[in-house]
């Protein structure tokens, strides 16, 4: 777990009530919040020292005076208006202050009028700058050959840039079949997502004049066979076929198009829906709707000469059911908040779930009864229905640090035992086993966090949120500097606390991201007086979240201390049609590809993915 569960909660209940603005916003802040946990730069956000607030009012003010400017130039021709627009990007497109910080700019220019006259005049001016597109097109017959110093060509790579991030944002795939929602006079995003995917893109567009003019450009490039236009209403087109659905920022009436997109798409569309940030709404409106079926999964946000973010909307409800290696007694469809990491499972491997269920498809085997079953940090209650399904308990309970967690957790099993298994399940909240009481059982399992940070850092960084998938050192009683260096105090906790609420011949199940060396896995069981553990399960997935994983672990690399990490698809080359018969064969085979999450972290900056080890562990008291 490497974003912020206690982020994810508050984000959660922003969704339910289907605040796409509120998402946004507590987004921002969790962003803010890891950048300063990975810089080590642990300070107050948003920044309020006086010099903060002389600079932002400077910078207000320097807006309004381009704005101004802005607007002589618009009557001057196209180069002076470009002059002008690229004096005002100087400004909004440098990320000098923060979008919390911008927001006392937009209220006072919204109420002088200055927001609305800059967009109006950015608007204007695109439109000139699309024209001047159109006829450089039609005559060269070739996008790729303009003049990289003429205006056009910036505008083109602006397109081409953020239209690469939408298509990984919702792997964009060539099979399938996306609409773009508002697509106007130059479909250039159209354009390059059908060339960088290969995939068949449909434009809808309200206008007849420009979606002829889009017509003519697409033809002219040959391209007609698989980017089409259509002169339609977006909230009234048909949207039942498509996969990924992309909505203009532009795009309007916005909230009559989202209704629409609701009621009439397949399960699992992908939604990307434009929208801008802070003082980037100088350039267009942020896009204001709100939704019931769909929750935010992941944002593209705007960074140095981008003027636009975009959202990638997702079905609240999904389905699981893949991550779970039997035929289910009912479909496994359960509530993604965005931080139960199961909203992208195209490759089930990629996911620890999938780990904990092979670990316990191999306990299943030994044919041990089991009458009592608890899992320990559920989240949205996943590994308990698996359980429920291979490991059929008498009786399961799951506990959470988080009430809102186990309300979710409680909301899914609910919703999966009406038609499949009907195990009895207790649900409480609490910190590991202490929810238990006396309480005991014959299978234990946890997956717990790794990374340490005080909790009134974050008290003081979140405004009193705490944290869950962090946790705070200082409440840890008696761990082992050797453990803690290696971030397994949390583990070594859970395994000491487990121990009192174990039947005589009850085990503890243990899920860990094995970045850290296998002595320090086995010293771990060891010091908190455990057999040496059984492998259950083991493999090697994706790191999901890198941004927010893989810089705290640099962050606690020492000289003797390192993480492992590896070349994802590398090491996925490497492993392809190989069948290995235990963890330490696989390590093995991927030694020569070993890279600390420091060295990880430089290739990460640099675009690449990387990968870690990952098993489930069994182990008995001594």
């Amino acid at each position: 777990m490497a974003m912020n569960y206690e982020f994810g909660r508050h984000i959660a209940a922003e969704q339910q009530a289907g605040n796409i603005q509120g998402v946004n916003a507590l987004r921002r802040r969790q962003r803010s919040f890891n950048t300063a946990i990975r810089q080590g730069t642990f300070r107050e956000l948003p920044l309020e020292s006086p010099e903060r607030r002389e600079l932002v009012i400077r910078i207000g003010t320097a807006i309004e005076k381009e704005v101004e400017s802005l607007q002589e130039a618009s009557l001057l021709g196209l180069p002076l208006y470009h002059k002008a627009i690229v004096d005002l990007d100087h400004i909004l497109l440098t990320d000098i202050i923060s979008n919390d910080e911008a927001v006392d700019i937009i209220l006072r220019s919204e109420t002088t009028g200055v927001l609305a006259k800059s967009q109006q005049l950015y608007g204007q001016y695109e439109t000139f700058l699309e024209e001047s597109f159109v006829n450089v097109i039609l005559h060269s017959g070739d996008i790729d050959l303009l003049d990289p110093n003429n205006i056009t060509q910036n505008y083109l790579m602006r397109y081409r840039n953020l239209t690469a991030n939408e298509v990984a944002l919702a792997d964009i795939k060539p099979e399938d079949r996306v609409l773009f929602i508002g697509s106007g006079p130059l479909p250039i995003s159209a354009i390059e997502i059908a060339r960088q995917t290969g995939c068949q893109i449909d434009c809808v567009e309200h206008f007849a004049d420009k979606a002829d003019t889009s017509r003519a450009v697409i033809d002219h490039l040959g391209m007609s066979g698989q980017v089409h236009v259509y002169t339609a209403e977006g909230q009234e087109f048909p949207v039942s076929n498509y996969s990924v659905i992309l909505v203009g920022v532009l795009a309007q009436p916005k909230q009559e198009i989202i209704n629409h997109i609701e009621q009439n798409t397949q399960e699992g569309v992908r939604v990307l829906a434009r929208t801008t940030e802070g003082i980037r709404e100088f350039i267009y409106p942020e896009a204001e709707f709100t939704t019931s079926r769909f929750i935010p999964r992941d944002i593209n946000h705007a960074v140095k000469d981008q003027a636009l973010s975009t959202i990638l909307l997702k079905d609240r409800l999904i389905d699981a059911s893949k991550l779970i290696p039997k035929q289910l007694s009912a479909p496994l469809r359960i509530i993604d908040d965005g931080e139960a990491y199961v909203s992208n499972i195209t490759d089930p491997q990629n996911h620890w779930l999938y780990y904990a269920f092979e670990g316990f498809n191999a306990l299943s085997k030994q044919g041990k009864k089991i009458g009592h079953f608890v899992s320990i940090a559920t989240g949205p209650g996943v590994d308990a229905i698996g359980a429920m399904e291979i490991l059929h308990p008498e009786r399961i309970t799951v506990t959470d640090l988080v009430p809102t967690a186990i309300d979710q957790a409680r909301e899914n099993i609910s919703r999966y035992q009406e038609l499949g298994e009907r195990t009895p399940v207790t649900y409480v909240v609490g910190n590991l086993c202490e929810p238990l009481g006396n309480d005991t059982a014959d299978v234990i399992y946890a997956n717990l966090p790794n990374i340490p940070i005080p909790t009134e850092l974050l008290d003081q960084l979140l405004e009193g949120i705490t944290a869950a998938s962090y946790f705070d050192p200082e409440t840890l009683q008696g761990v082992p500097e050797d453990l803690g260096k290696y971030l397994l105090s949390l583990q070594y906790a859970f395994l000491q606390q487990a121990k009192s609420h174990l039947t005589p011949d009850g085990q503890v199940l243990l899920n860990l991201g094995a970045r850290m060396p296998i002595t320090a896995i086995n010293d771990l069981f060891d010091k908190a007086g455990y057999q040496q553990p059984e492998v259950l399960s083991f493999g090697f997935k994706l790191q999901t979240e890198p941004f927010d994983t893989i810089p705290n672990y640099a962050a606690h690399e020492t000289s003797e201390v390192q993480f492992a990490y590896y070349p994802y698809r590398q090491a996925k080359e490497i492993l392809t049609g190989k069948s290995i018969t235990n963890f330490s064969e696989l390590t093995t085979l991927l030694e020569q590809l070993k890279l600390s999450a420091t060295d990880a972290f430089e290739r990460l900056k640099q675009g690449e993915q990387l990968g870690h080890l990952v098993t489930l562990l069994s182990a008995k008291p001594k």
